[in-house]
């Protein structure tokens, strides 16, 4: 014989074991994702001109692309460090 009772404690028994098997499946899809690397792109400035135009125009492009901006001022003989 088998009471109403018995009935929800079996499917609720069945339901947390899908539950358990989806968030595993979901945990092993989400540990092959691997975010795309940083990757740095250098702008030279204009050799005559305005320099805060070209800094303007590369701003509003990252922000655009959904990335951020560094603005680095050096000596014209030293390279990035």
């Amino acid at each position: 014989m088998v009471r109403a009772s018995d009935e929800r404690l079996q499917i609720g028994h069945d339901g947390a074991m899908l539950a358990r098997a989806l968030l595993l499946g979901l945990a092993i899809a989400l540990s092959a994702c691997k975010p795309e690397p940083a990757r740095v792109e250098l702008v030279d400035a204009p050799a005559a001109g305005d320099v805060a135009t070209e800094v303007r125009t590369e701003l509003a492009r990252a922000h655009q692309d959904g990335r951020d901006l560094l603005v680095y001022v050096g000596a014209t003989w030293c390279e990035p460090c």
